[in-house]
């Protein structure tokens, strides 16, 4: 079994997304590559 893992390593801080990257925008706020708030639905669908 695997799970999908993006890393990016440079430029520092390094960053790992592991799971699920079929959500293009969250992918790139959680790599620091669009900067952008989460709204608070998104927050919500996620704990869902």
């Amino acid at each position: 079994m695997t799970t999908p893992t993006l890393s990016k390593i440079l430029p520092p801080p390094v960053r790992k997304i592991i799971g699920d990257l079929s959500d293009r925008e969250r992918v790139l706020i959680g790599l620091d590559l669009l900067y952008e708030e989460l709204s608070e639905e998104d927050f919500e669908e996620e704990n869902n």
